[in-house]
């Protein structure tokens, strides 16, 4: 979502500046900016509770797999997915 124009030889700026806008139209950039402004859809308060407990069991996790001496990717991988199903993730 980037229109890069750069300045020819002994081109003016005005012509650098139309070039630039007219980049910018053929790439809709704008218009997927302003898509994406009014679109944003934020998440209900149900979702952020589910998130943040979903957070702090994975801390839990975490703890306590290191206090067993138990950590790695693979465990810690196996029990997160048991406990998103847990949640209904």
């Amino acid at each position: 979502m980037c229109a890069e124009v750069y300045r020819k030889p002994k081109e003016t700026i005005p012509s650098l500046i139309r070039r630039f806008s007219r980049a910018v139209q053929a790439g809709k950039i704008i218009e997927k900016a302003k898509s994406r402004l009014y679109n944003y859809r934020r998440p209900s308060e149900r979702q952020i509770k589910q998130r943040a407990i979903m957070r702090e069991a994975l801390k839990e996790l975490r703890r306590r797999l290191e206090k067993q001496g138990k950590y790695s990717e693979d465990i810690f991988n196996r029990e997160k997915k048991k406990i998103k199903e847990k949640f209904g993730f």
